[in-house]
């Protein structure tokens, strides 16, 4: 059952987190991965908002 689960949640994780890093590449400038990452970590960020939505449409955070 868990693999079903996954086989069917983890492409809408993976599609979540590519698109904020390509959001965050694009409205940053930058090409730097551990700065994409640090800004994605941000409290105020609503990319980071919007994968926290993603998630929890999906039922998967905790």
């Amino acid at each position: 059952m868990a693999m079903a689960k996954l086989n069917k949640t983890l492409p809408s994780i993976i599609e979540i987190f590519r698109f904020a890093i390509f959001q965050t590449v694009k409205k940053n400038e930058t090409n730097d991965l551990d700065e994409v990452l640090k800004k994605l970590e941000s409290p105020n960020n609503e990319i980071r908002d919007m994968i926290k939505n993603g998630l929890d449409f999906l039922s998967l955070k905790g």
